[in-house]
């Protein structure tokens, strides 16, 4: 074989029995999810009505005794981050008209009380105004005028938020397994 040829592909197929099965009912959200931990590979995974995720942590690196005591330790946060890594954030329209007041309540500070309000008057009819179902791509052009002109560049008052399932995810299915698991794990101790 010469340096720039390359060997045949070989797989290598192997059985591993080392995954945890954990299934949920939620009666409350008439909902489902399995989780799966894998301690040997270093997998969490989650299969669910709400979605499907998973993430392989090296082993070594977690800076806890197992994976299920990282996963009882870390925050719903980062587990989110790795868990749902991809999942495209979407534009939010309440998100977007929360930041656009904060500016321009921070921009009215800086006139008298009487240009304050004839200015709040006008903002407020413009976010009225505005079609907020349009996405942010035609938002930024048909906006009403008042806000094309408040805020120069529209666009930078964007705010993107995850979609309801990551959502779901980080404030449902996390918060639960991970109280489940932390008393899981105790109850094994005794």
């Amino acid at each position: 074989m010469t340096r720039h040829e390359r060997p045949p592909l070989q797989l290598r197929a192997q059985t591993c029995n080392t995954a945890e099965v954990f299934h949920f009912h939620f009666e409350r959200y008439c909902s489902w999810a399995i989780f799966i931990i894998d301690e040997v590979l270093g997998v969490f995974a989650i299969c669910s009505d709400y979605g499907n995720w998973t993430y392989r942590w090296n082993i070594g690196h977690i800076g806890a005794p197992s994976l299920k005591a990282f996963i009882c330790k870390a925050d719903e946060y980062y587990l989110t981050g790795k868990l749902a890594q991809g999942v495209p954030h979407v534009w939010s329209p309440e998100g977007t008209q929360k930041f656009m007041r904060e500016i321009f309540d921070e921009r009215m500070k800086e006139l008298s009380e009487e240009e304050a309000v004839e200015q709040r008057k006008l903002f407020e009819a413009a976010i009225q105004d505005a079609d907020w179902n349009e996405g942010p791509e035609l938002f930024a052009t048909n906006a009403p005028e008042f806000l094309q002109e408040t805020f120069e560049l529209i666009y930078e008052c964007y705010i993107y938020e995850p979609p309801s399932e990551v959502l779901a995810l980080r404030d449902h299915l996390l918060p639960f397994f991970r109280k489940w698991l932390k008393e899981w794990m105790t109850k094994e101790k005794t």
